[in-house]
């Protein structure tokens, strides 16, 4: 029985994956922002799976120190993790700000995961052949800007032509704020963590990291929202979006299938395949770049002696 810890699962997606998880029997450890929801979750799960095995951990992780707070529950509660599956995730129309002054997509979406990945690190290294699965999205190929150049001992991105701007120095979209860019932002951020992560610091380890697009999904994804935009959403999910067992396949399969025991640093596509990513996902200094500046954040936000 593996012990599996999923973000963001008491709706869609998630919520499938942990489900389908659970069905094999193994351990589900789930993280959900509410607790009410929490509860009810684990109730449906338990009935639906037979499964008794579900544990859940109520933590926004749009919230670095809550990221780190999980962690420290994790690691005091289970001797080891087989898999971390970071599925958390939302698009935001409007820019918001987290109790920590952080843009709220690259918080949710990169940074949280980011850091609760690396607190996690030495309990997934206790795990014969542990997996970490970034949900990312082929909404990260909306980036594509190619190349950096070095002039002056400085980094600017060249660009060819793009639908939106990748500005290193403005992770946080301080700028010219669009919740579409922004989030297709967030999704290249997890294929290029998720490579520098597989070639720098798991190389040789027993651990794999892989990340995934799940395919457009017929779930309450972007629903957070008001307006047209969530109008024109919620139709398009409807008559085209596939289903929450067909949009959890490629999680899943990249969590249990053996297939993939010794496959680390890839971009898997919503029918499980191998995928090329985007030009731009395969630029190591932007790699490196993204790393160290999220690391940064990250240390100035959760200190050495953070304990609660």
């Amino acid at each position: 029985m593996k012990t599996v810890l999923i973000t963001g699962a008491t709706d869609g997606i998630g919520k499938q994956t942990a489900i389908n998880i659970a069905k094999k029997g193994h351990h589900i450890i789930f993280v959900g922002r509410s607790e009410q929801k929490c509860k009810t979750t684990q109730t449906e799960i338990i009935k639906s799976t037979s499964n008794k095995n579900i544990d859940y951990f109520s933590y926004d992780l749009s919230l670095i120190s809550e990221n780190k707070l999980l962690s420290i529950d994790i690691q005091k509660n289970y001797p080891k993790l087989d898999i971390l599956i970071n599925n958390v995730g939302a698009l935001f129309l409007k820019r918001e700000i987290t109790n920590e002054g952080l843009e709220k997509t690259f918080a949710l979406n990169h940074l949280g995961p980011f850091c609760l990945t690396l607190e996690l690190l030495d309990l997934l290294n206790k795990s014969k052949n542990g997996r970490i699965i970034n949900v990312s999205s082929a909404a990260h190929y909306n980036i594509i800007e190619e190349r950096i150049k070095k002039e002056n001992n400085r980094s600017f991105i060249e660009k060819k032509m793009f639908r939106a701007k990748f500005n290193i120095n403005d992770l946080q979209c301080n700028q010219n704020y669009k919740g579409g860019h922004q989030y297709s932002r967030t999704k290249l951020m997890n294929v290029l963590f998720t490579y520098k992560l597989a070639n720098s610091y798991l190389k040789d380890t027993q651990l794999s990291v892989n990340c995934l697009h799940p395919g457009f999904v017929a779930s309450k994804f972007g629903h957070n929202n008001t307006g047209i935009f969530r109008n024109i959403l919620k139709f398009a999910q409807k008559v085209k979006a596939i289903s929450l067992k067909d949009g959890s396949k490629s999680t899943t399969f990249l969590a249990l299938s053996k297939k993939v025991q010794n496959i680390s640093g890839k971009y898997f596509d919503e029918d499980c395949s191998l995928k090329k990513s985007s030009d731009l996902s395969y630029n190591k200094d932007l790699q490196d770049s993204l790393w160290e500046k999220s690391s940064k954040l990250k240390d100035s936000l959760i200190p050495e002696n953070f304990t609660s």
